[in-house]
């Protein structure tokens, strides 16, 4: 496997980082590119030696040594958290983590000014907040589009400081408006905690002091990656975030403003002249269905909050609670379909099903309501007078960036049609070969590999925290 290329089929979450780091351990790969996402990322790695960190700017190899992590032209980057990053790194072990690290020139920059409009508009939405990691990233994306992003490039050409006055000045504006619409304490607060931090003077020291200590090298990721496949080199292909929050494709208002699918890898793959049927695309899913904070999650159950604890996922002030469900085919369908598809299929956290006398596995959902808008998102037919089967969610054809109505429906939605299979009560960790897995996760396997399931072969099965719990299936 000497191009692989990573795809979250969810929300995020799914173990994007255990598996990168497993397939650098096992194929001898030494080059990551990010091709998306920014500072939000934990992508967490634990190593059979017992080293733990949940990766965000640096790329889920990097324990590994000689391991380079090159940060992408569609990268969202923080550069004081990236400092930090580093240095935690270097107490772990790291010591040339600095060395090995590249930012593409074009990379926007993420600003405390980011990140203070950003936890003020979710504070101003009340009972309405769409859910967010509260750092900044999207506010970046939306002023790069208007023309008013900070770029690593800005600040090697002398225009950092110009950029940073504009963006200040910008910034309060929508301060004074956001206090004017919903004043508040809590929202004063906030920006009292931020103003010292903005300082666009401070900041552009802060930046240059940053790329001065660390040797952080700008170099063009495309160029990179033109040249190692050239030489032969393989190299793996990092995401961020899951396709379910994808900002044109998925559930709005509850998405990220990046995006999560394949899209920003294959424009990278092509002007770096290099065909996307060389990569593998791997789908990557939890045995479960899970999200964090308000958007749908039809299969939803409480009870598997009791069963299943996630340490590195837990409620907190602005993603909100951390929701668990089954199994839910119709969401995964989806999230291959807006990938255009996939090669194959990661399946991580089987582990954490132990003991549970039996895994439910959703199909079709029921919605009762309105059915003028079914026929432009879903594949439907009528139960009854007033209830339909939902059987999957139309791929669509343009952006439903800000349309709310999908959501909406799928909201109402619950789940209709199961399957339900046996459960196991043997430990997972330690086996070393799938002639030696229960016949009960088998049959989860079969189920999901079917025509009628995913119809995707699963060659990766992820049981424990490191790359030692993971087995490669023929």
């Amino acid at each position: 496997m000497r191009y692989p290329l990573l795809l979250d089929l969810g929300n995020g979450d799914g173990g994007k980082g255990r598996i990168g780091d497993t397939l650098a351990r096992a194929f001898g790969i030494r080059k990551f590119f990010r091709f998306t996402g920014g500072p939000q990322a934990r992508h967490y790695v634990n190593t059979p030696e017992g080293k733990v960190h949940g990766f965000a700017q640096f790329c889920s190899g990097m324990f590994l040594p000689n391991t380079l992590s090159f940060l992408g032209p569609s990268m969202c980057i923080n550069l004081e958290t990236l400092w930090g990053e580093g240095l935690v790194l270097k107490r772990l072990g790291l010591e040339d983590v600095f060395d090995r690290v590249f930012i593409d020139p074009n990379c926007f920059l993420v600003t405390p000014m980011h990140e203070m409009l950003n936890k003020m508009q979710e504070i101003a939405r009340k009972t309405k907040a769409h859910g967010s990691c509260g750092m900044g990233v999207g506010e970046a994306v939306l002023q790069s589009e208007q023309g008013f992003g900070l770029t690593v490039q800005d600040l090697l050409n002398g225009k950092g400081r110009g950029k940073l006055e504009n963006l200040y000045l910008r910034s309060l504006s929508t301060v004074n408006e956001i206090l004017r619409r919903s004043p508040s304490q809590e929202l004063r607060d906030c920006f009292t905690t931020y103003f010292s931090r903005i300082n666009p003077k401070r900041l552009l020291e802060t930046y240059g002091d940053i790329l001065q200590m660390s040797g952080i090298r700008i170099l063009s990721g495309t160029e990179e990656m033109k040249r190692s496949f050239a030489k032969g080199e393989s190299f793996l292909l990092e995401p961020a975030q899951g396709a379910l929050l994808d900002r044109h494709l998925g559930f709005s208002p509850h998405v990220t403003k990046t995006r999560c699918t394949y899209h920003p890898a294959q424009e990278l793959l092509t002007k770096a002249g290099i065909p996307l049927s060389v990569v593998e695309k791997i789908g990557i899913f939890r045995a479960y269905a899970h999200r964090h904070g308000a958007g749908p999650l039809v299969t939803e159950d409480s009870e598997l909050t009791k069963h299943i604890c996630d340490v590195n996922n837990r409620t907190n002030r602005f993603q909100g609670p951390f929701r668990l469900g089954h199994l839910d085919l119709v969401a995964l369908r989806y999230g291959i379909a807006i990938n255009d598809g996939v090669d194959s299929l990661a399946l991580t956290c089987i582990d954490q099903l132990s003991d549970l006398s039996s895994i439910m596995i959703c199909s079709t959902y029921e919605y009762e309501g309105p059915r003028d808008d079914l026929d432009a998102f879903f594949e439907w037919e009528p139960l009854d007078e007033t209830r339909v089967a939902i059987t999957a969610i139309k791929k669509p054809e343009f952006s439903l960036w800000m349309d709310e109505r999908r959501t909406m429906i799928l909201r109402q939605c619950r789940p209709l049609g199961w399957s339900l299979l046996p459960g196991w009560q043997h430990p997972l960790q330690g086996i070393r070969h799938d002639n030696e897995l229960p016949i009960q996760v088998r049959k989860l396997i079969e189920r999901l590999e079917a025509p009628h399931g995913l119809n995707v072969p699963i060659k990766i099965l992820s049981f424990g925290p490191t790359a030692d719990d993971t087995l490669f299936l023929s």
